[in-house]
């Protein structure tokens, strides 16, 4: 699932999807390059998520919209002269939000129902040798 549509991309950064997404050279964004840099995005956004939360997630929150956009943004931006530092920065922010998902130190705006809940801990051993009965007076 991707986390951004191709609308929302160019609504977020404008003018530069031409320039980035342009794979054969004709001045204007390939639809297959934009969908490809979406896909790819998305899927390391849940890579991150999926530690917290059960894919696929039942709505997309802001925060994973835009960092979807910022990681494809920097994917297709390759480096100079098109890389920049604004673009650089925007997608280390994102990193640093998808790290702190997993981390669980951020959470997303999502239904309760969605949170995986805690695993619980369950210890197996072999039954005890000794107990208070078996020693009798010893204890």
């Amino acid at each position: 699932m991707a986390y951004a549509s191709a609308e929302e991309w160019r609504a977020a950064v404008g003018a530069l999807v031409d320039r980035i997404a342009d794979v054969d050279g004709d001045g204007a964004a390939d639809p297959a390059a934009i969908d490809r840099a979406l896909a790819e995005a998305s899927a390391e956004v849940d890579a991150y998520v999926g530690v917290r939360y059960p894919l696929p997630l039942p709505s997309t929150p802001v925060v994973l919209r835009s960092a979807t956009i910022d990681i494809a943004t920097y994917r297709l931006a390759g480096g100079p002269p098109v890389l920049t530092d604004d673009i650089r920065d925007r997608y280390e922010d994102a990193m640093s939000r998808l790290r702190d998902i997993a981390a669980g130190r951020a959470r997303l705006d999502l239904p309760q129902a969605a949170h995986k809940p805690p695993r619980p801990v369950v210890i197996k051993g072999r039954p005890r040798l000794f107990d208070r009965g078996s020693l009798g007076d010893l204890v």
